[in-house]
């Protein structure tokens, strides 16, 4: 291997003159790139909770009594429920939402170019802004997390100024550098400790004496721990056994050893990628990338192998998320620069495209991973013939038109029957898939030297394509389904209110947040379970009310594993179901039931009917494909329990 590091900084592609279009385009493209590959989709994932929570603060006689924020262990950590309470009470919750997310986004990305910049220049610096913005950012268990997500919760935050706190100290402001960590931190703890982690490594790496923090940190840790100090004494508390039943079925993505074998693809992809990217980079950047990696190894270590209270609850798992950002900005540059290097390592960067193409698959990721290792590292001949180059480089081809049909056609079959109004899901991974490839691709493009900006009819076309996309993006970013723009905005709630006008409420299959449509707090909800990691209460009495769903026969058992099993049918609302229910002492008030469950003898019962104005899709998948309803029967507990009477 080569022992000199390959400069981070590249001629510029354009003479003095046009630079100042040069800037302009790339900022207006990096920019429409960033927000048309992350559509906002409403009050939808963990913006239920957040902003459910901001609306229990401005109810708490209503919203404020469900059983999510009643025994709520995390909101009290953060800020950011005051800030968004704030802002909806000026906006309204639906523009107050989409405003918080807008203002996430264009911070986060702010960070990302201010970090980015301390390692790159030039047409290398767009080229990683390019794979930041349109590579899948996935991390942690289940596939199921991502960083800059576009939904309203402090994470986004926490991570913007997590990125910025590293950039100052990058800098050598330590003093601004901890004080913006601070800020991380009240907006989201978990996220910003794998920040202060990574600090301490990177500058411990040039200061040995920095890595003493680590010991007197632990120390401090047990110390407050033994004193039973508030918080500090769950760290050697265990989990009882009734509690870890529930957080196992219900989330166990807070488990590392609970994590599918697909899970680890994605990890695997980004160590070879910050591996190939080490052995290249200069000596800064080497250092950002190893506190990285080690931050996300430990902690995904320390989560699986020592899951007290509090470490569970830390999720130190999280520090992936810092790996799979610096993996994916650095992809350029090991493009750019293995490209240069040609022979085996032309055939290393094929294989390393393998890699991210095929993150849902471990095999194909640590088969390329390795391969791409191997040939970076010289584990290969001395004469690496040519035509050994051109036939990895058709092996990658081959297996991008496959990934790209395969997953085409998935798509298009899972969400092509659905009625017109929920095309929007079909369009936004289509358009995505479509971005990762020729966003990614152009990215790679420039960083390689394949696009030169010091002619007229490449200028021509780069503003051209700018444009198209920023329009694109303005007109598409706001990618809300019907029924939750129909939620937020409070279009024919006003007969389901007039009905269900005091106490809680069971809506079968509710997505979490019917309390928009009743302003009541709901009965039960897989929304609600999110939480059961951090409250105990809240994790016995969300899995009582479970159980007795199923006992009422209106669930069944595979509700309690949503991320292992699937409901292979939706059982009938019966009138027996719903007696057995209501006459639970601790049963609900109101059961909101779609029409098409509801058998006739049931139906009869009913109090009132409801049809509400948009199509909703209901949260659990059958055996053929998910379930629209919009017509909803409503029973009142309160005659059931006088007729048992």
């Amino acid at each position: 291997t080569n022992p000199q590091p390959i400069p981070t900084e590249r001629p510029h592609p354009c003479a003095p003159q046009s630079r100042w279009l040069w800037w302009f385009l790339g900022l207006v493209s990096i920019t429409a790139l960033w927000f048309a590959c992350r559509p906002y989709i409403g009050i939808d994932g963990d913006a239920r909770l957040y902003v459910g929570r901001a609306m229990a603060d401005l109810d708490p006689r209503g919203i404020g009594l469900d059983l999510a924020f009643a025994h709520d262990g995390q909101s009290r950590f953060s800020v950011f429920p005051h800030l968004l309470s704030l802002v909806m009470r000026l906006m309204g919750v639906g523009p107050g939402a989409m405003a918080v997310t807008l203002a996430g986004l264009c911070l986060w990305l702010a960070a990302a170019a201010f970090l980015l910049s301390r390692f790159f220049r030039g047409p290398l610096l767009w080229a990683s802004l390019v794979c930041v913005a349109a590579l899948p950012p996935a991390y942690g268990g289940f596939a199921m997390f991502e960083w800059a997500e576009a939904v309203a919760t402090p994470r986004i935050f926490a991570e913007a100024l997590g990125l910025a706190a590293l950039t100052l100290w990058v800098d050598g402001r330590r003093l601004s550098a901890l004080a913006v960590a601070v800020a991380a931190a009240a907006f989201h703890p978990i996220m910003a400790i794998p920040v202060l982690a990574a600090a301490v490594v990177f500058l411990g790496l040039s200061d040995r004496r920095w890595f003493l923090l680590l010991p007197a940190a632990t120390v401090a840790a047990l110390a407050a721990a033994v004193a039973r100090l508030p918080v500090a004494d769950r760290l050697l508390a265990p989990i009882d056994p009734s509690w870890l039943r529930v957080i196992t079925a219900r989330s166990p993505q807070v488990l590392p050893l609970l994590w599918p074998v697909n899970t680890w693809g994605p990890p695997v992809c980004h160590a070879a990628t910050l591996l190939i990217a080490w052995s290249m980079a200069e000596e800064r950047l080497r250092r950002i990338l190893v506190a990285a990696a080690v931050v996300g190894v430990v902690g995904t270590v320390l989560a699986a192998c020592a899951p007290t209270q509090l470490i569970m609850q830390l999720q130190l798992w999280r520090g992936q998320w810092l790996s799979s950002f610096f993996a994916t900005a650095s992809l350029a540059f090991c493009g750019a620069s293995l490209w240069r290097r040609g022979g085996a390592s032309r055939a290393a960067l094929a294989l390393l495209a393998m890699a991210w193409m095929g993150l849902d698959n471990p095999v194909v990721v640590v088969v390329a991973g390795l391969g791409a290792i191997a040939l970076r590292f010289g584990w290969a001949p001395r004469s690496f013939p040519e035509r050994w180059v051109w036939i990895t480089w058709g092996m990658a081809a081959v297996f991008a038109t496959a990934a790209l049909v395969s997953r085409g056609a998935l798509v298009i079959k899972t969400f092509a029957p659905l009625p017109a109004e929920y095309q929007w899901s079909m369009t936004t991974w289509l358009r995505a898939g479509a971005q990762v490839v020729f966003g990614a691709g152009a990215g790679l493009a420039v960083a390689i030297g394949w696009v030169r900006f010091d002619r007229p009819a490449t200028r021509a076309l780069a503003a051209v394509s700018t444009a198209v996309l920023a329009l694109v993006a303005v007109v598409m970013w706001d990618d809300e389904p019907s029924v939750t723009r129909a939620r937020v905005a409070d279009v024919g709630a006003g007969s389901l209110r007039a009905v269900v006008d005091g106490g809680s409420v069971y809506w079968l299959d509710s997505s979490g947040t019917s309390w928009l449509w009743t302003r009541r707090p709901e009965w039960w909800s897989q929304t609600q379970g999110a939480g059961v990691v951090f409250n105990r209460q809240l994790a016995l009495v969300w899995d009582h009310r479970l159980a007795e769903l199923i006992a009422a026969g209106l669930l069944t058992p595979a509700d309690r594993f949503i991320y292992q099993a699937t409901r292979t049918n939706d059982p009938a609302v019966t009138l027996g179901a719903i007696s057995k229910l209501c006459r639970d002492h601790d049963g609900p008030q109101w059961i909101v039931a779609p029409v098409e469950r509801v058998q006739a003898p049931a139906l009869s019962a009913a109090l009132d009917r409801w049809l509400a104005p948009a199509t909703e899709y209901q949260s659990a998948a059958n055996a053929k494909g998910l379930l629209a309803a919009r017509d909803y029967a409503i029973f009142d507990c309160r005659v059931f329990k006088t007729l048992a009477a």
